[in-house]
């Protein structure tokens, strides 16, 4: 069923209302017209009976005199009159001379004032002679010339009607403008009684949406229940608003607190159904999707163990904590820990757990054991070599060739030993001491510095090595000691894995926002599956070729700190077998 707006439903039905009474008063007043009219018309004919009986009083009815009178007497008041004697013979009549000495004894009101007590009677019947409906009074005369009579005084109804006609116009015509002052009237009612409805319906709908800032307009409102309402609705709006504001600030800070949370934070009801998720939940456990609420956890998170520690924990009760691995793209470490959620009735409706991204944590830790094992191990092996060669030295005799051998030894793994912890101190101090003092300097000078330390090994080593600038000497903000010393250890290790008769170039150049510097050689490069480990402290690519070449397996990582602390990075293009590209990039402001 279609619904219809109140002032739809009201209007038709007040304004059919009115109508109805109104066609029920007109229709009784014209029925009440009608009869008046026919009563007033049968006592004016009595009357003009009455006054005819008068004027007729002492004429002989039989002379021709008589019927002259009453013809000038019809034609004088418009109306038939006949004189009948009491054999039912019509004496005279204004209308019908021809008719006189007819017997109209059938007619039924002379019929009935000849047989009634009254001597009077009334009709109101179809006259064939005049072919119309007439409305007669007849009445006994007495003391006419000793010869009693009627006379009857007729009056056609179509004249009756005509006057009626009149009034019934006039009565529908006022009826119309009534009808259309109740249209009005009602209009404006209706129109005053559902508009404070309509706002009240508009302001609900506002609500509905979530706006409390519409109130409803109450100064038009002459209904007191109503306005009564529209009172009540706006206070309660007002109060709304201001509990939703308090809601929408307590929520904000708590959306504020979980947002900021580094821990993941994820609640869900005794049916493992999600009821609370933070940003760092969907960042750690790789959630996608804004809206997550409701939704069961097993289509959010698809590690087996993690939903395992939630059904356990929704089962026990109890709060419990795991150390959990996840494997993802990559491998990740979660420690995880489940609370119960009771409310103070003691009713239990879910668990609330907190996952902690413990990969760090646990990489640091892995590092520092790898540290500790690649410290000893790069001490050890010097101070060995030290030690064991010092003993056969005081232990043995030895000629004086082998003694200077044994010394030049001692001598070259005790300045690698000093090499490594020089190189340990500057990793330390780099790391103690973030950001570096810088001041504004030539870049170019700090390169052809560094180049010109590395010279003379590569120049024993056969090797061509060369500067080019393309930024016309160009100059920023940086610690010339410390970059000097990462450019060094860059060309160094160009010249040890490079071989003899190969070109080792060193380029400055400017690329969008940061200046670039490249060393590029022609060694044996190195496999993609190494490169991302190049700058972790004491990686070795191949172990043999470094024990070799010698190398604490510091030097890009001092490379790595040095462009961080500077605000810039480092990178490595190389493929094996076709030389390797290493570059720090510096930012120019």
């Amino acid at each position: 069923m279609k619904l219809k707006p109140l002032f739809w439903q009201l209007y038709p039905a007040f304004l059919v209302t009115s109508l109805l009474g109104l066609i029920l008063v007109t229709i009784i007043a014209c029925v009440t017209f009608h009869h008046f009219y026919l009563e007033k018309s049968l006592e004016d004919l009595q009357t003009r009976a009455q006054i005819l009986s008068g004027s007729i009083k002492d004429q002989d009815v039989k002379s021709s005199t008589f019927q002259q009178r009453v013809v000038a007497l019809g034609q004088q008041i418009d109306k038939h009159i006949s004189v009948i004697d009491f054999d039912g013979h019509i004496l005279a009549d204004s209308h019908r001379p021809k008719q006189i000495g007819k017997s109209v004894l059938e007619d039924p009101e002379v019929y009935q004032a000849l047989n009634s007590v009254e001597g009077a009677a009334r009709a109101q019947r179809y006259q064939s002679f005049f072919k119309k409906e007439y409305l007669y009074f007849v009445t006994k005369q007495m003391e006419i010339t000793k010869t009693p009579y009627l006379i009857r005084v007729g009056l056609p109804i179509d004249s009756i009607y005509q006057a009626l006609k009149s009034i019934y116009l006039k009565v529908f015509i006022g009826a119309c403008v009534v009808i259309i002052l109740v249209a009005l009237i009602s209009l404006y009612f209706v129109y005053k009684l559902t508009l404070p409805i309509e706002a009240i319906r508009k302001w609900a709908t506002q609500v509905a949406t979530g706006d409390l800032s519409l109130r409803i307009n109450t100064k038009n409102v002459y209904t007191k229940e109503v306005k009564s309402l529209a009172q009540a609705m706006n206070k309660m709006a007002f109060n709304l608003k201001k509990r939703m504001q308090t809601i929408h600030q307590q929520n904000n800070e708590q959306q504020a607190i979980f947002a900021s949370m580094s821990e993941g934070v994820l609640a869900v009801d005794t049916k493992q159904r999600v009821q609370l998720i933070n940003h760092a939940a969907k960042q750690l456990l790789q959630i996608s999707g804004i809206d997550c609420i409701s939704t069961p956890i097993q289509e959010l998170i698809r590690s087996s163990e993690i939903l395992q520690f939630i059904k356990d924990s929704l089962e026990l009760k109890a709060p419990r904590d795991k150390e959990i691995k996840v494997f993802a793209e990559t491998e990740k470490i979660f420690k995880v820990t489940s609370t119960p959620l009771i409310l103070q009735k003691g009713k239990f409706i879910g668990c609330v757990v907190v996952f902690s991204d413990q990969t760090q944590i646990r990489k640091l830790e892995q590092h520092r054991k790898e540290f500790v094992a690649n410290v000893s191990h790069e001490l050890r092996t010097p101070l060995t070599s030290i030690k064991g060669y010092a003993e056969t030295l005081k232990n043995t005799a030895v000629d004086d060739e082998n003694q200077q051998k044994f010394l030049d030894i001692i001598i070259k793994q005790s300045s690698r030993l000093g090499d490594s912890i020089d190189e340990l101190l500057t990793l330390s101090r780099m790391d103690k001491e973030s950001k570096l003092e810088l001041e504004k300097g030539s870049l170019k000078q700090v390169l052809e510095s560094a180049i010109e330390v590395c010279r003379p090994k590569a120049e024993v080593m056969q090797q061509k090595l060369s500067f080019t600038d393309e930024t016309n000497n160009a100059y920023a903000y940086i610690h010339p000691h410390m970059l000097e010393r990462a450019v060094v250890n860059l060309i160094d290790n160009a010249v040890k894995y490079s071989g003899a008769n190969t070109q080792i170039d060193v380029i400055l150049s400017k690329k969008d926002q940061y200046f670039s510097i490249s060393v590029i050689d022609e060694g044996p490069g190195i496999e993609q599956k190494h490169q991302d480990r190049l700058f972790e402290r004491f990686y070795r690519v191949d172990e043999s070729r470094n024990s070799k070449v010698g190398g604490s397996g510091l030097g890009l990582s001092i490379v790595k700190h040095v462009a961080l602390s500077h605000g810039g990075f480092v990178e490595v293009e190389s493929h094996s077998g076709k030389g390797s590209l290493f570059r720090i990039c510096l930012p120019v402001s």
